[in-house]
């Protein structure tokens, strides 16, 4: 039961979503409520309701509903509403904007500041692939402020750490260690994806498959220690073969304008081979989470975009949200000034979001 609400008054475009439960019903309803806050000269009101039935006895339910039920909304006091996706097959509800750990080095405090900032403000996945090994300890402090089930992360069996620093390993011993230690250490309990880590090349997707960093995330699984099997590549065939081999229950690939029209460092695969790849996510109900929407940067600056010009924020979130199967974006942020930076995707206009050549 979806009711869309279209308000012109002139001012800006946000989403609420509100979770409706009453005991005077036997179900609890989902309500989402899309309010687009348009320009319109004449200032005027108008309000469309679209709904399978209004017949009076459900509206007299919407009224019992407003004065009886306990109300959340996903809403922070500066107007910023999170949209939510829900992940095939389970009930995580996966927020559209989350977080990468890739970039941000813990100094004075600012990986502490800026999780805590983002769970927040709604933000309720994160990528613990982190360069810098010492962000791991400001991510524990934030999240232990808030329950372990508010929040979802994807840890990496590939990420290890050489001098306080990110490195890539193939061994299996020190993926064991590393994994294991990193659990330990943020207290996190479990990681709700295992990824098997950044496989580009065949031979690597073979070593991974049959050298027994395969058969260790499944054992984790089994052990509830990582609850969903996931892979992460940026090479379209690699993706494709898994999503066919492969239970995942999430594939992370790099979408964004560079990439799918081949232009940039890591644009694998042909256009037609990309689209394919979303394609057939979403016919298996393998969810995607987006790596790389700006290209490393490189889109939102004139100057260095492999595509001559240069895209918003906003722009290059709604480019891989509008993607088949993809459920979450997971850019990321050095600190604080840039997470709220990504969260003026939150507040901006349809025309804002959209992505011309």
């Amino acid at each position: 039961m979806v009711g869309h609400f279209a308000v012109p008054t002139g001012r800006k475009n946000f989403k609420i979503t509100l979770f409706l439960t009453s005991k005077m019903v036997r179900s609890t309803f989902l309500l989402t409520v899309h309010i687009l806050f348009l320009s319109n000269p004449l200032n005027f009101l108008q309000v469309l309701i679209r709904l399978p039935s209004l017949s009076p006895t459900l509206k007299a339910l919407f009224v019992k509903f407003t004065l009886n039920m306990p109300l959340l909304f996903t809403w922070d006091l500066q107007g910023l509403a999170m949209e939510y996706r829900k992940l095939p097959h389970v009930t995580e509800q996966i927020g559209v904007l989350g977080l990468g750990m890739g970039i941000i080095k813990d100094q004075n405090h600012s990986v502490y500041d800026t999780i805590s900032y983002a769970l927040a403000h709604k933000v309720n996945f994160f990528d613990l692939c982190c360069y810098y090994e010492d962000s791991f300890t400001g991510f524990k402090e934030a999240a232990q402020e808030v329950k372990r089930d508010s929040f979802y992360v994807q840890m990496h069996l590939g990420a290890v750490y050489k001098n306080g620093e990110y490195a890539f390993s193939r061994n299996l011993s020190r993926i064991q260690d590393t994994f294991e230690g990193k659990l330990n250490e943020t207290a996190l309990q479990y990681a709700d994806f295992g990824f098997l880590h950044c496989i580009d090349e065949d031979k690597d997707l073979d070593l991974v498959l049959n050298k027994g960093i395969y058969d260790y995330a499944l054992k984790l699984k089994e052990k509830g220690l990582i609850h969903h099997l996931a892979l992460s590549t940026h090479t379209p065939h690699i993706a494709l073969y898994a999503l066919n081999e492969i239970k995942l229950d999430l594939l992370m690939f790099s979408i964004n304008p560079a990439f799918d029209y081949q232009k940039g460092t890591y644009a694998y695969g042909e256009i037609k081979e990309r689209q394919d790849l979303y394609q057939k996510a979403e016919s298996l109900e393998v969810a995607i989470s987006v790596m790389k929407p700006f290209a490393g940067g490189q889109l939102l600056s004139k100057e260095n975009s492999p595509l001559g010009i240069s895209l918003t924020v906003p722009q290059c979130i709604s480019y891989a949200l509008d993607k088949p199967a993809v459920v979450t974006v997971l850019p990321g942020a050095s600190n604080l000034n840039e997470l709220k930076g990504l969260l003026t995707y939150l507040e901006a206009t349809a025309v804002k979001k959209t992505t011309q050549f």
